[in-house]
C-alpha cells in the first residue's frame, strides 16, 4: 500500500495510494497559519459548485493522524494535499484536482493538466516559499460553515 514517488530534479510529488481509511469525504489539508493559503480557502468556498468539500488545517489534530496514515509528517506546512476518491494528493496536482469542485466557468483551468507535472510543481515551490510574503494577515474564515472545517 505505499506511494508512487516521481521525481525530477529537485520537485518531487506523490501520489498516496488508498489506505485503510473510512473516511469518504473530500478533504483539503491546508496552512492554517498563512494567510495565502486562508485566501485560497476562502476563494474554493465562493465559487465551489456544491458544499462537498472539507477543510482541514495541516497544524490540526485531525491533520496529523489523518496525514500520519500516509507517513506524513503535517509540520510540512508548505505542501497543499487533497484527499478525494480514496486518494491523497499533493502540490501541484492537489491544485488540479480541486478544479471539479469549481463552478463550471473554471473549466479553463484544465489546461494545467498539459503542463508537465515537473514543471508545474516548480512554479508551485516558488509560490509555497514566497507566500508569507504575498499575504501576512490570515483571513477570518468563520463566516462559512463551521461543519465544512475539521479540527
Amino acid at each position: 500500500m505505499g506511494s508512487t514517488k516521481f521525481s525530477h530534479a529537485t520537485t518531487s510529488y506523490q501520489i498516496f495510494k488508498k489506505r485503510v481509511i473510512k473516511d469518504e469525504r473530500n478533504i483539503l489539508f491546508f496552512d492554517g497559519n498563512c494567510g495565502f493559503c486562508s485566501r485560497c480557502v476562502r476563494f474554493i468556498l465562493t465559487n465551489e459548485k456544491k458544499e462537498i468539500l472539507h477543510f482541514s488545517s495541516l497544524q490540526s489534530d485531525f491533520a496529523q493522524k489523518f496525514l500520519g496514515t500516509f507517513a506524513i509528517e503535517s509540520k510540512d506546512s508548505e505542501t497543499l494535499y487533497i484527499y478525494t476518491e480514496g486518494k491523497l494528493y499533493s502540490k501541484s496536482l492537489a491544485v488540479l484536482k480541486l478544479i471539479p469542485f469549481l463552478k463550471w466557468y473554471f473549466f479553463f483551468c484544465y489546461l494545467g493538466y498539459f503542463i508537465p507535472r515537473f514543471m508545474g510543481n516548480f512554479f508551485y515551490d516558488r509560490i509555497a516559499k514566497n507566500r508569507k510574503r504575498l499575504f501576512s494577515s490570515i483571513c477570518d474564515l468563520g463566516e462559512y460553515s463551521k461543519s465544512r472545517f475539521i479540527a
